[in-house]
């Protein structure tokens, strides 16, 4: 089978010329090896629908391979992320944005995920977790704080199991979804300390 022919960008221009121009593509109007008339990448030649192609029959190949370098080279892949932020902060601002509005939970999810993996980076603690994650688990206590019971659907906080001060992971496994108060109330205790703590309240009030 042929290739699906493509709507040609309407501008030809070189290699030569999209690379003193700063630009990551060049488009010369010619087919490729395979057929497709799309443009190419200026680091590698590269038709841009070839590597889509590629890309799509086996999309895990190329996110670990992604992966793989970046834990190989975390100074250059922060640097080269910072230079392209900056190239393109207000497109990034005004995206992000527009996202957050449209996408309000995933967004508070993806908050505090993002807060957690800071804190977890000053206790040097194993592990990352996703707003997935957090989904998953919200979704497993059926929206209910895992200590005293209470609706979170309002508001809730993802809580350390065991506190990460105290050398717990921020893997998905040591995670609990607790009502703002409860979680206030625990701080830094383990889940034994902490139902004791409830115990003595409950007993001396």
């Amino acid at each position: 089978m042929s290739p699906e022919v493509e709507i040609a960008p309407a501008r030809i221009i070189s290699r030569k010329e999209a690379l003193a121009a700063g630009l990551s593509r060049y488009f010369t109007g010619k087919p490729c090896t395979t057929g497709h008339i799309s443009e190419r990448r200026v680091s590698c030649r590269s038709c841009v629908s070839c590597q889509k192609e590629k890309y799509q029959a086996d999309p895990q190949k190329y996110i670990d391979r992604a992966n793989a370098w970046r834990e190989s080279n975390p100074g250059l892949y922060q640097a080269n992320k910072g230079s392209w932020y900056q190239a393109n902060r207000v497109a990034c601002i005004q995206r992000a944005a527009s996202w957050n509005k449209a996408n309000p939970e995933k967004a508070k999810m993806i908050t505090k995920a993002n807060r957690a993996a800071k804190r977890a980076s000053k206790y040097a603690a194993e592990g990352r977790y996703t707003w997935a994650d957090i989904l998953h688990i919200y979704t497993a206590q059926s929206g209910e704080c895992k200590c005293c019971g209470v609706d979170t659907s309002d508001l809730y906080h993802v809580d350390h199991i065991v506190p990460l001060n105290l050398g717990g992971t921020n893997m998905p496994d040591n995670l609990q979804i607790l009502c703002p108060t409860c979680n206030m109330q625990k701080g830094s205790k383990t889940m034994g300390e902490f139902r004791a703590y409830l115990g003595l309240t409950a007993t001396t009030s």
